[in-house]
């Protein structure tokens, strides 16, 4: 099941492919979410974005049919796939699809504001395809989207002005972009292992940084270092994101360091994940998730400022797209 009701397997019959129908229960309240998705799914076409195939938006039962991916999302992918397979070529082969796509999502002004291992989908041959628009929005250049009071957000996921402000933009999705590194460094680990989700923000804002996963490149946990600046404004476009992924060499590691690699991580019988703070180390072990955490001591020098708070920005039309009703409206369900 998914966020608005059950995603089915199906076989789309007058093309004899498969092809999966994400449905709206019929008592949720969030009717006009679903069929905005479904509006910005239209406008979307690009290798690393899922396609939507046909809509049913006019009466219920509402459904969007979009191109099915045979191994499910990248996180349980990551969990349950073998390292001699999840190469570190094949890790930066991965990410660097995701960025392809949010690369495109930034150049035609969407955010999606829902970025994380959970809500990519992997095809053949290590496809990766960014999905689950729900919370995407179209927005002017440069500015950013206000989300309304009471609004549900990942929380480990989200950059600090989402946290604070409920302010969203492309450089918040840079944020998720590099905690999505960080799970793919990690084979799909959930970020800072054993933190509360209320310590997450006085963490972050005291300059506390998960440290490089064993076994990542040291370019890649710069880029995610990069990705977590405090001010937006610090982050870098995906663009230039995508541009320093394409650059790394695939095959700088050799055969027998994967292996030492490999040992190092699953010889590791604990799940603690360091955390970053200026010079300071300190382990935050998830087997012990209830403890209270202790906060490192305040940094010696004084953290950027948050931007103030801005006027709600003007909308964007261009996003006001119909959605074509699929007269076929033939599907035989596998299993949701």
């Amino acid at each position: 099941s998914g966020q608005y009701g059950v995603v089915y397997e199906a076989v789309w019959k007058p093309y004899n492919v498969l092809v999966a129908v994400k449905t709206l229960k019929e008592n949720v309240t969030v009717r006009d979410e679903f069929l905005e998705e479904a509006r910005l799914m239209k406008s979307l076409r690009h290798p690393n974005l899922v396609t939507l195939l046909g809509a049913c938006t006019r009466e219920p039962p509402y459904y969007i049919v979009t191109e099915f991916m045979c191994n499910g999302n990248l996180l349980d992918y990551l969990r349950t796939h073998p390292r001699t397979e999840l190469t570190p070529s094949v890790l930066l082969h991965m990410a660097t699809q995701v960025a392809r796509g949010m690369a495109y999502l930034e150049q035609h002004n969407f955010i999606h504001r829902d970025l994380a291992a959970r809500n990519c989908l992997v095809g053949t041959q290590h496809t990766i395809k960014v999905a689950d628009f729900g919370l995407a929005r179209c927005i002017e250049r440069d500015l950013t989207y206000r989300a309304h009071e009471g609004a549900k957000f990942p929380i480990k996921w989200t950059a600090p002005e989402g946290l604070v402000y409920n302010l969203f933009s492309t450089k918040s999705d840079v944020w998720a972009f590099g905690i999505l590194l960080w799970e793919i460094a990690t084979y799909g680990k959930t970020p800072y292992p054993g933190v509360e989700l209320q310590d997450v923000y006085v963490l972050l804002e005291r300059g506390t940084r998960m440290l490089c996963p064993e076994g990542c490149p040291e370019p890649v946990y710069e880029l995610m270092l990069q990705c977590w600046q405090w001010l937006p404004e610090q982050r870098p476009p995906f663009s230039d994101i995508l541009n320093q992924l394409e650059s790394m060499p695939t095959n700088s590691t050799t055969e027998e360091e994967e292996e030492q690699i490999d040992f190092d991580i699953t010889s590791t019988t604990s799940s603690s994940s360091l955390l970053l703070n200026n010079n300071e180390i300190k382990v935050i072990n998830s087997s012990e998730p209830n403890r209270s955490i202790k906060h490192p001591p305040n940094i010696a020098y004084p953290r950027p400022p948050l931007p103030p708070r801005p006027p709600p920005p003007r909308r964007s039309t261009s996003c006001d797209y119909l959605i074509d009703e699929n007269d076929d409206n033939q599907f035989d369900m596998i299993k949701g």
